[in-house]
């Protein structure tokens, strides 16, 4: 979801469920002082320094709700419900977010990316959290998103830049046409698929998780788009989750195909080794060389 959007949608949900927040002051002191939700979101907007250690107290609450939220349908769930609490955790936290998203600059995430990469970010920090930490969990959010944040972005554009290297490289190799170029248009046949994914698994399976294996065979092999491959293993998400998953899995296969073509560069740098042909020309499978990690 946009920010944007998500702003709407908080400003709408938060009107609502007041009888959450009640419940919920009686088992927090921070909010039992306060008679809305809106009134305690009025509080943590302010800026002035004798009032930090209340506003500290009030986002332990929050976050204390949001954590019993998220882990109420316990193990094997479908990631962080749209839940009150996800929404209160989220307007609380908006302005900084907001300007954490704008501070990014990077050639590898479009807007909506960036987007979904802050809010994913921030509730996973959130997840982790401890409301009883001793130290500012006010400050701990804000520092370990920003930090997590800047990393993921970073990783990938290392990961990029590695992949740019090995393009250049397989300019006029005929081996390494599956580094460079489109992905040949003609779809994998049923024949193909197997044979293909055993030689994933063969040269990448102790690097690659089978899920990941599984998410490159299915959209990069057999063409199934993303949000159909969502949809089909996740079935009772509704539109918000799907969208959430969705991107996940999108920058996951892009992070998984760039490690599948180091790999196999590995795998046919090998092959040259031992071989006795010319130098530059080496039998290298035809699967891989047409088909294999293509993103």
């Amino acid at each position: 979801m946009k920010l944007r959007q998500l702003r709407t949608h908080l400003r709408h949900e938060l009107c609502q469920n007041q009888d959450l927040f009640e419940e919920a002051c009686a088992r927090h002191e921070a909010l039992g002082e306060h008679t809305t939700v809106m009134a305690v979101l009025g509080v943590l907007d302010r800026d002035d320094t004798n009032g930090y250690a209340a506003r500290d107290a009030i986002v332990r609450a929050i976050l204390h709700e949001y954590q019993r939220g998220v882990f109420l349908g316990g193990p094997g769930q479908l990631g962080v419900r749209p839940t009150y609490w996800t929404s209160v955790l989220l307007a609380a936290f908006y302005p900084m977010l907001s300007r954490l998203r704008f501070r990014i600059v990077s050639r590898l995430f479009d807007a909506d990316d960036l987007d979904q990469l802050v809010i994913e970010s921030f509730l996973d920090v959130a997840k982790k959290t401890s409301p009883t930490a001793r130290s500012s969990v006010t400050r701990d959010l804000r520092c370990n998103t920003g930090r997590l944040v800047f990393n993921q972005v970073r990783d990938a554009e290392r990961e990029q830049r590695a992949d740019d290297d090995l393009a250049e490289e397989a300019v006029g190799d005929p081996d390494f046409i599956i580094f460079s170029g489109p992905r040949p248009s003609n779809d994998v046949n049923g024949d193909e698929v197997e044979p293909l994914a055993e030689l994933l698994v063969a040269h990448c399976g102790t690097t690659i998780t089978s899920a990941e294996l599984d998410l490159v065979v299915a959209t990069a092999l057999q063409g199934e788009g993303i949000r159909s491959y969502v949809g089909r293993l996740h079935p009772h998400a509704n539109d918000a989750e799907r969208e959430q998953i969705y991107q996940r899995l999108k920058r996951q296969r892009h992070r998984t195909s760039l490690r599948i073509r180091t790999l196999l560069e590995a795998v046919m740098h090998d092959e040259r080794v031992r071989s006795k042909a010319r130098p530059g020309r080496v039998p290298v499978p035809h699967e891989l060389r047409t088909r294999a990690s293509a993103p």
